[in-house]
This record gives structure tokens, sequence and C-alpha cells, in this order.
């Protein structure tokens, strides 16, 4: 009887122990599980933010670049309109300095004209006096 009831407690001790140790192994399996996945949710969030920033880094690249080439396009029209404008003015002051010269000369040989014109005329009247005096003095 002793032995039996020996027996039976060794038994169920060793029960006992098989389940404290199984129920350690559950608890441990759970919690390594547990870590792993809260490590892969970590790595995979920090490989999702460095992936948005990446994204949002190219995206103000090219909105920059686009900014850079329409002021630099801006810029070289403003150029390309002044140098017009000012070639458009060169051409008109020349055209006008032409037309003045022109007009100019064109008044000289008028006066020079009616200048010669006066002088042919007072000749020929001179020249009418005195053939008259003489006609009148023959």
């Amino acid at each position: 009887e002793a032995e039996l009831k020996a027996q039976q407690e060794a038994e169920l001790k060793a029960q006992q122990e098989a389940e404290l140790k199984a129920q350690q192994e559950a608890e441990l399996k759970a919690q390594q599980e547990a870590e792993l996945k809260a490590q892969n949710e970590a790595q995979l969030k920090a490989q999702q933010e460095a992936e948005l920033k990446a994204q949002q880094s190219a995206e103000l690249k090219v909105q920059q670049e686009a900014e850079l080439k329409a002021q630099q396009s801006a810029e070289l029209k403003a150029q390309q309109d002044a140098q017009l404008k000012a070639q458009q003015e060169a051409e008109l002051k020349a055209q006008q300095s032409a037309e003045l010269k022109v007009q100019q000369e064109a008044e000289l040989k008028a006066q020079q004209s009616a200048e010669l014109k006066a002088q042919q005329s007072a000749e020929l009247k001179v020249q009418q006096e005195a053939e008259l005096k003489a006609q009148q003095e023959a």
C-alpha cells in the first residue's frame, strides 16, 4: 500500500512537472512570436517611412527643377524681348536719321536752286537794262 501510494505520488509529480514544462514552453514560444511580430512590424514601418520620404524627396526635386526651368525660360524671354526692343529702337533711330538727312539735303538743294535762279534773274535784269540803255543811247 505504501509502495502504491509512493508510486502514485511519483506519477502525479512527474505529470505536474511535465504540465509545468509544457506551459513554460508554450509561454516562451508565445513571447518569442510576439517579439518577432513586433520586430517585423517595426521594420515594415521603417521601410514604408523611408520609401515615403524618398518619394517626397523625388517629387520635391521634380517640382524645384520645373520651377527653375520656368524661371530660366521667363528670364530668357525677358532678355530676348529687351534685345528685340533695343534693335527695333536702333533701326527706327537710323531710319529717322536717314530721313532727316534726305530732307535736309532736299531743303539745301532747293535753297541753292532758288538762290541760283534769283542770281541769274538779277544778272539777266542788269544785262537787259544795259542793253536797253545802250539802245536808247544809240
